[in-house]
């Protein structure tokens, strides 16, 4: 399912989850078998919150952004190379992501900047497509 917390209990469980994840800088490879299980919830709602309402997601999905920071942690121990490869990348999303990215660098908001980074990884897995 996807991530459906109230928005203190999904910060708090976001930075305990973060804090284990950057105990892994030096060894990032553990992470390996376990990452499509890590990604998937992640990036499936956030998906699900701009194919549902590209121009405004964070309607859809409330803790949006901290969902984005999470996926920009695994980026940043991980690769975003390798946390990419499981990103959707079905050409239909084009349009939807795209409209995410525009009114996410238009609202122009320092600290939701993981969110435009993960859509517009997820906008590169688009298309290349």
């Amino acid at each position: 399912g996807r991530p459906n917390l109230e928005p203190r209990a999904c910060r708090e469980a976001c930075e305990r989850v973060g804090t284990v994840w950057a105990q892994y800088q030096e060894q990032p490879g553990l992470l390996d078998p376990f990452l499509e299980e890590m990604i998937d919830p992640l990036i499936g709602a956030v998906c699900g919150a701009v194919r549902t309402s590209p121009k405004t997601p964070l309607d859809a999905l409330p803790n949006l952004h901290l969902l984005s920071s999470l996926l920009y942690l695994l980026t940043a121990v991980r690769g975003y190379k390798t946390v990419s490869r499981f990103f959707p990348h079905e050409a239909a999303d084009l349009e939807p992501c795209l409209e995410a990215a525009e009114a996410e660098a238009a609202a122009a908001q320092t600290d939701t900047w993981s969110t435009l980074y993960c859509l517009l990884l997820w906008l590169g897995m688009v298309l290349l497509t």
